[in-house]
C-alpha cells in the first residue's frame, strides 16, 4: 500500500502556482487529496498543507490568496523596505489566520501534517542556541498536537525582513523551504518503508535569479540584498536532489520555469502566477500519479 505525500515549498504569494497546478492535477486524479497520507509545507506551503488538512478545497485556498493579499502584506508603520525594520506588520495576517483556522489544533486536522519553522531562542543539550523546529501531528507527539494551526501558520511564514519575529519563530524557509526531505524523514518516523513512499513536491516557480559577478571581494553590503534569497533558494534544491536519488521513481517535482522574478509579497501578480501554472505541462505529473499514486 503506498504512503502518499504532497509537499509544498515556501514562496509567499507564489503559492498560487502550487495551488493552480494541484487544481489541474485533480482532473487527472480526482482522489489525490482523499488519498494523501501526509501534507508537508513550509511558510506559504504550511498554510496550504494545514488548509487542505482541515478540509479546505483548492478553490477555497486560491480565493484566499487572490483576495487577502492586502491584508497579509500590510505595510509596517515604521517600514524601511526591510533594511532597518521589517516591511510588513503581522497583525492583519495573524487575525486572518485565526479567522481561517479558528481554534483548531494540529491534532484536530483530518490529515497528518508536517510544517518546518525556525526557533531563534531555544536550547540543545542545555546550550542556549537557535535550531529548526518541525511541527507535526503524529500520534506520539502530544505537545505539537495541542498547538493552534493559526499560530503554527504564523510562525512558519515569518519571513526575515518581511514580517516580524513571531513568538521566537521565523520562516521555516531559512532551513527547509522545500520540506520534501523532512516529509520523507517523517514517513520513516511513522514506520513506513521507503519503497512504499510516493512523494510529489510542489515548487513555487523557478525564477531567473543569478549574480553576474564572476569574481568579487564582497562584504555584507553587497551580499545583504541577495543573501536571504540565495539561502532560501538553495534550501529548495538540495532536498530535491536527495529525494530524487533516495526514492527514484517514487518521487516527482512539479516546478514551472518563470519568465521573470516575482517577489513573495507581490500580491498584484496573481494573473502572472495563474498564467505560469496554466502553461505548465502536467503530462509527466499526471502519468506519475496514475502509475505511482495509484489513483482511484
Amino acid at each position: 500500500m503506498p504512503f502518499r505525500i504532497l509537499s509544498f515549498d515556501g514562496g509567499g504569494i507564489c503559492g498560487l502556482i502550487s495551488l493552480n497546478i494541484l487544481k489541474r492535477l485533480q482532473s487527472a486524479c480526482p482522489s489525490i487529496l482523499k488519498d494523501v497520507d501526509l501534507l508537508a509545507g513550509t511558510s506559504t506551503g504550511g498554510l496550504i498543507a494545514m488548509g487542505l488538512a482541515q478540509g479546505d478545497t483548492v478553490d477555497d485556498l486560491i480565493s484566499l490568496y487572490e483576495t487577502k493579499g492586502p491584508t497579509i502584506f500590510q505595510k509596517a508603520t515604521f517600514g524601511s523596505g526591510g533594511v532597518v525594520h521589517c516591511r510588513y506588520e503581522n497583525d492583519g495576517y495573524r487575525e486572518l489566520l485565526r479567522e481561517h483556522f479558528g481554534d483548531r489544533k494540529l491534532g484536530g486536522l483530518n490529515k497528518r501534517v508536517l510544517v518546518p519553522a525556525f526557533c531563534i531562542n531555544t536550547s540543545i543539550n542545555h546550550v542556549h542556541c537557535w535550531k529548526p523546529k518541525v511541527f507535526v501531528n503524529f500520534p506520539d507527539d502530544d505537545v505539537d498536537c495541542k498547538l493552534r494551526c493559526a499560530d503554527v501558520a504564523l510562525w512558519t511564514s515569518a519571513a526575515p525582513t518581511y514580517f516580524p519575529i513571531a513568538d521566537y519563530y521565523i520562516d521555516g524557509g531559512v532551513c527547509a523551504n522545500n520540506p520534501s526531505m523532512c516529509a520523507l524523514a517523517g514517513s520513516l518516523a511513522l514506520g513506513k518503508d521507503l519503497p512504499s513512499v510516493k512523494l510529489m513536491s510542489f515548487g513555487t516557480g523557478i525564477f531567473p535569479q543569478y549574480i553576474e559577478s564572476k569574481d568579487g571581494d564582497w562584504g555584507l553590503t553587497q551580499w545583504g540584498t541577495r543573501l536571504v534569497d540565495i539561502l532560501i533558494g538553495g534550501s529548495e534544491l538540495v532536498p530535491d536532489y536527495q529525494c530524487r536519488n533516495i526514492l527514484r521513481d517514487g518521487y516527482i517535482r512539479v516546478d514551472p520555469s518563470m519568465k521573470e522574478e516575482i517577489s513573495l509579497d507581490d500580491w498584484k501578480a496573481c494573473d502572472k502566477l495563474l498564467e505560469a501554472a496554466m502553461g505548465y505541462d502536467i503530462g509527466p505529473a499526471s502519468e506519475w500519479l496514475s502509475r505511482e499514486w495509484q489513483c482511484d
